[in-house]
């Protein structure tokens, strides 16, 4: 059973964690600023702007998308084999969507 996909939070860290490696740092205050309101805490926005969440599927998603941003096959495989372990699956396409977009609306 595939379970939904990304959450509002998760968003935002895979986000952050894409402003971080993209050395955006416009983006990144502005993601920070959410991050917060929607409580993440500091030490895990902190995880987000390292490529990391304490939580694993999170972290599974934030791995996956820096790895399809870095084109580093070996990490963005391993994460997608476990996003699709946790079922989800319809995240892995999803999460290409962002790292495109972001490129497309000049936000690389």
């Amino acid at each position: 059973m595939t379970r939904s996909t990304l959450t509002t939070v998760m968003r935002v860290q895979v986000e952050i964690a894409l402003a971080s490696f993209r050395q955006d740092p416009v983006r990144l205050s502005l993601l920070e600023e959410k991050a917060g309101a929607l409580g993440l805490t500091g030490a895990e926005i902190d995880a987000a702007k390292r490529g990391a969440s304490f939580n694993v599927i999170a972290d599974a998603m934030v791995k996956y998308a820096v790895g399809l941003e870095t084109r580093d096959s070996d990490t963005a495989n391993v994460s997608e084999e476990r996003l699709i372990s946790f079922g989800m699956s319809l995240a892995v396409a999803e999460l290409a969507i962002i790292v495109n977009n972001m490129h497309l609306t000049g936000l690389a």
